[in-house]
């Protein structure tokens, strides 16, 4: 076979576009790597099989001074066993060639003698990919002796043989035992540890493949010290980590700068929006529209910035940017005042700073003065599988982190005619997550169903219905908006496992009501811009999937 050249990098940060580029671009380097891309081969240098010859000498000399114990013969690597095309100076063997592997144990944690002694005992998920002199936990030598611990010594590979953690390497630097997750090698004679810490790196998808099919995804000493594996020869090893180390640290550049260009692209984000969403005049409201508009690439350059956006609309929403009424006017009332409305907002419901950037002419009210119809809805854990009447039910999830309704991931419940009768719910009705973790507490919605079915729903949402002269979708932006999460948030309960904004504390919560015809421009004018935002967010989402697959399909074909 002609001996492969080395793989050119020039102009793969294009990968960057995508989020998952670095970690894809790093696994490339590690697999180019074992399939000898690169660096050039030197028949000077000796073949593979030299290395695997010195293996054996040094394996039969331990075994010669009682050091090592003769191990079982393992089979030679059959050409259709080999995973992947290497330079004809590369050899293939098995890892259970190369070194001295073994794994650990955990000593009995009902024995304190066992603990808190002064040799490092590493677990699975302390191997960092990278080198390991500190542990966690330590044993006494009263372990060492009782529990079959290997002592593994400076220089030895680890690698994770359980779990989330599997195909984790490291190399230690210091004297260490490890529980038994965890599986060591002393490389002989002909294989550089520095190398076999990289070659198990490439190896990671390898061994997490071997490792699927059960429960817990596992792969034992067996399985690693059967698994084929390359083996160049010596001199080239130690070029090929050196040139794998130039490569990582042009990636940790590439992905510092790449963080460095985000950060900022963020601060920028922030600012100019913050500077928008605070304007108090319309000279300083256009200057930092015109700044937005600017920095238009930069804000919408990543999907997960459109939140950001999200957040500005409604902030300008209550702050009535998009109002044709902003001075007063005989319009610009809706609510008829109370007799008590000469009182200040601060007096009437505990806040100012939350509500000061608000319309002045916008009257305050409270959820209780709006209301006029609530409750809660069916007290039942899960949907039922029994026989009977079915109907859609509705939970928390239903109502998305953007204040939109849900209808896609309904389940069914039984429910009798009085149920459905009290519990259904109406096209148009405002819908509250009141309790469960803390993500779900305070998230609002319209209910807007798919079908004309009867729609029940659980008891950690309020079902409300306003008087004639509020939108129910106003409210819905209303609490959306910054000021409106600041007065939730002060409102949330919360206990270890469970947040809450009951009833009682929601009708609180002021609630700015401009007249009914100017409610529904905003709402209207809030929808038009959230539509450009799905469109823009579905926009960048395709174009990262698109770069996401880019790079997997490179990495994948450098592979086959």
């Amino acid at each position: 076979m002609k001996d492969t050249a080395p793989f050119p990098f020039e102009g793969l940060e294009i990968l960057f576009k995508a989020q998952t580029a670095t970690s894809v671009l790093r696994e490339i380097v590690f697999k180019l790597a074992m399939m000898g891309r690169l660096a050039k081969q030197d028949p000077r240098e000796g073949t593979g099989e030299d290395a695997i010859a010195a293996c054996r000498s040094h394996r039969q000399r331990l075994v010669a001074r009682c050091k090592l114990r003769n191990p079982a013969a393992l089979p030679n690597v059959s050409p259709d066993e080999r995973l992947f095309v290497v330079p004809n100076t590369w050899a293939w063997t098995r890892f259970g060639e190369i070194g001295d592997w073994g794994s650990g144990a955990t000593p009995s944690r009902h024995n304190s003698a066992y603990y808190g002694g002064k040799t490092p005992w590493l677990k699975s998920g302390e191997l960092n990919d990278g080198y390991v002199d500190q542990a966690e936990e330590h044993v006494t030598d009263l372990a060492l002796r009782d529990c079959s611990l290997r002592l593994n010594s400076p220089g030895d590979v680890l690698i994770a043989m359980y779990g989330a953690t599997i195909g984790k390497v490291a190399l230690l630097r210091t004297v260490a035992t490890t529980n038994q997750a965890v599986c060591a090698c002393t490389c002989f004679e002909g294989m550089d540890n520095e190398f076999l810490l990289r070659l198990l790196r490439a190896y990671k998808s390898i061994f997490v493949d071997q490792g699927a099919g059960g429960a817990q995804p596992n792969i034992s000493k067996v399985k690693i010290v059967e698994t084929p594996c390359p083996v160049p020869p010596l001199a080239e090893q130690k070029r090929i980590v050196a040139k794998v180390d130039q490569l990582m640290a042009l990636c940790d550049d590439l992905e510092a700068k790449q963080t460095k260009k985000r950060d900022l692209a963020t601060q920028s984000t922030r600012s100019a929006l913050t500077a928008l969403t605070t304007a108090e005049s319309p000279q300083e409201f256009t200057t930092a529209w015109t700044r937005v508009l600017e920095t238009w690439p930069v804000i919408l350059d990543l999907p997960e910035k459109v939140g950001e956006v999200r957040k500005a609309v409604l902030d300008l929403a209550i702050r009535g940017s998009y109002s044709s009424k902003h001075s007063g006017g005989p319009d610009s009332r809706g609510v008829p005042l109370n007799a008590d409305d000469s009182a200040s907002c601060s007096d009437r419901y505990g806040s100012s700073d939350e509500l000061q950037n608000i319309p002045k002419d916008w009257p305050r009210r409270s959820f209780r003065e709006i209301v006029a119809f609530s409750q809660v809805g069916i007290d039942r854990g899960r949907a039922e599988q029994g026989a009977g009447r079915r109907f859609s039910y509705v939970k928390m999830n239903n109502i998305t982190a953007d204040g939109q309704y849900n209808d896609s991931d309904l389940t069914r419940i039984d429910a009798s005619d009085e149920e459905v009768s009290r519990y259904s719910l109406r096209h148009g009705d405002f819908l509250f997550n009141t309790r469960n973790s803390a993500e779900l507490v305070g998230k609002a919605c319209v209910f807007a169903p798919m079908s004309k079915e009867p729609h029940l729903f659980n008891n950690n949402i309020l079902q409300v219905r306003f008087v004639d002269e509020v939108d129910p979708q106003f409210v819905v932006y209303w609490l959306g908006s910054s000021p409106g999460r600041a007065l939730l948030e002060r409102r949330k309960s919360a206990t270890t496992n469970v947040a809450a904004i009951y009833q009682g504390q929601l009708m609180t919560v002021p609630v700015p009501i401009p007249t009914l015809s100017e409610q529904k421009r905003i709402v209207a004018k809030v929808g038009q811009l959230m539509s450009i935002l799905d469109d823009l967010e579905a926009k960048l989402r395709k174009q990262e999937e698109t770069a996401t697959r880019l790079a997997e399909s490179l990495a994948a074909a450098v592979a086959a």
